[in-house]
């Protein structure tokens, strides 16, 4: 169950490098929610000139995130820290994650006497989702948040919920990936028990989901009409249909390029999509769905110039 999701039960045994690197990390403990993991990243200098709020994957907690990712070393070389997020088993930024967004973000306000405007977000598979989510909440109700998001990106995230629904059910009738099969299981019937299904409760997938390709259009994207939107993907195809049997409409890339089409015709010049590097885990194994498909060094750039 580690393929579009993320890690739910990956055990990490591998040194990371970014833990020899000039940075400072703290565990931060939320007072808005519970099983929530956090942990600050911050250069050993003291000095930060902005932030970027990063939200782990599926099951993945924010320590073993930083086994996987140097893109909060790279960010500390320019003076921008990171708050890495692990929201376990949510799949959606419901009012426990935005209540725990706002609550970290509040604080790395207070404690750098950071502008709203000076923290980006960002995250990996589902977690790039719920920043997109969050971010459009911010602006379509900045009064109820503490931030204004110039910057968003997401890392090979299903940004469409329902269409996520339709993948799962097609996994689950191929039977051919036994991890994938048991991913599309697992997580589907979470998604009924809590929301229950699309064709159930099809008004409350259209307001949880960052975008809907089938909803009329512009949906929650429109929110995103002014900030700068990067998605990131390894767009291997050929791995996904000798190695899964998945076709492009089982790829997360699909759905995140029809919603920067739609930025795109709504005036949003800075909606751009990456290729991303070859995918590999920090095991070693191949694998186009994994935070290593981005070059830090670039993206931390791309932040920079932001703030």
């Amino acid at each position: 169950m580690k393929y579009l999701l993320g890690i739910l039960l990956l055990s990490f045994t591998c040194c990371h490098p970014a833990q020899t690197q000039s940075i400072e990390k703290t565990n931060f403990e939320l007072k808005s929610a519970s099983g929530v993991s956090c942990v600050w990243v911050a250069p050993k200098t003291g000095t930060v000139k902005g932030a970027v709020v990063l939200i782990a994957g599926f099951g993945e907690t924010a320590e073993g995130a930083l086994t996987e990712t140097l893109i909060p070393a790279a960010l500390c070389e320019r003076e921008i820290m990171a708050v890495v997020v692990g929201f376990g088993a949510r799949m959606y930024a419901d009012s426990l994650v935005t209540a725990a967004l706002d609550e970290v973000t509040a604080a790395v306000q207070e404690r750098y006497q950071l502008e709203c405007a000076c923290i980006a977000l960002g995250g990996f598979s589902i977690g790039g989702a719920i920043a997109l989510r969050y971010a459009e909440h911010c602006h379509e109700q900045p009064e109820r948040h503490p931030l204004s998001p110039k910057a968003v990106f997401a890392i090979d995230a299903p940004v469409d919920l329902i269409e996520l629904w339709r993948y799962f059910e097609r996994e689950i009738t191929r039977n051919f990936d036994p991890d994938g099969v048991a991913e599309a299981k697992y997580v589907s019937e979470l998604l009924k028990k809590e929301i229950g299904t699309p064709a159930e409760n099809r008004a409350l997938y259209e307001a949880l989901t960052p975008y809907c390709h089938s909803c009329p259009a512009p949906g929650n994207e429109r929110f995103l009409q002014n900030t700068a939107v990067r998605v990131y993907h390894d767009i291997d195809l050929d791995w996904y249909l000798k190695h899964k049997k998945r076709s492009a409409y089982d790829c997360n890339f699909l759905n995140t390029s029809a919603l920067l089409a739609q930025l795109l015709q709504l005036g949003n010049e800075e909606a751009t999509f990456v290729k991303g590097k070859t995918g590999y885990r920090s095991n070693g194994t191949r694998n186009p769905h994994a935070w290593s498909i981005v070059d830090e060094q670039e993206l931390a750039a791309w932040i920079d110039q932001m703030f």
